[in-house]
């Protein structure tokens, strides 16, 4: 599912922006 893959792909990038 595309929505799917979006939400994943923003859950990596929140984790990336905290871990900074």
């Amino acid at each position: 599912m595309e929505e799917e893959r979006k939400v994943k792909a923003r859950l990596q990038w929140v984790q990336l922006y905290q871990k900074s």
